[in-house]
């Protein structure tokens, strides 16, 4: 399995195959875009296949789950012949939905699964998890907290620079 820097973790596969394989865009640190409850939140990257030799397939589906399945893209391939298929994906999610979580009492869990139909009735399936996150508005102390060390970086600053320039 070819793991790069924008991949997730072969612990984060649920189920994996060494020709199949997700990953993001490397300036991005998961598969999320934007963060819930804030601005349009998406869930984007791309599904990687790799067989050594051709395989006739039929069709690949790939779907984003949760706690029921949000939105769900299917490439009709015809019965193409792939070795190499990088297919780009990207899914809105809902801005109600839940932030993943885990605790004692359960849990709640997003992954994307890709799942190639070939002749014969096989299947390959691969399965990721996908953390998604919700921001939330910093404790008030926490920000004066920040505010108040920046002020006084700036004003060490400013004084070493000769003087107070910025009315801080």
């Amino acid at each position: 399995m070819e793991f790069a820097v924008s991949s997730p973790l072969p612990s984060d596969y649920i189920r994996s195959d060494p020709r199949v394989f997700f990953s993001y865009h490397p300036e991005n640190a998961s598969f999320q875009k934007g963060f819930l409850g804030v601005d349009v939140s998406t869930v984007s990257g791309t599904l990687h296949v790799r067989f050594p030799y051709a395989v006739e397939v039929k069709n690949i589906t790939l779907t984003f789950i949760g706690r029921e399945i949000v939105e769900s893209a299917s490439s009709a391939l015809g019965r193409d012949l792939i070795t190499d298929l990088d297919l780009p994906f990207n899914f809105n999610v809902p801005e109600d939905a839940i932030e993943s979580f885990i605790s004692q009492f359960g849990k709640v869990q997003y992954t994307l699964r890709a799942t190639i139909n070939r002749k014969a009735k096989k299947k390959t399936t691969v399965e990721v998890v996908v953390p998604l996150c919700r921001w939330s508005m910093p404790e008030e102390s926490k920000m004066r907290e920040e505010s108040s060390e920046a002020q006084h970086i700036w004003k060490r600053y400013n004084n070493e620079a000769g003087g107070d320039r910025y009315g801080v």
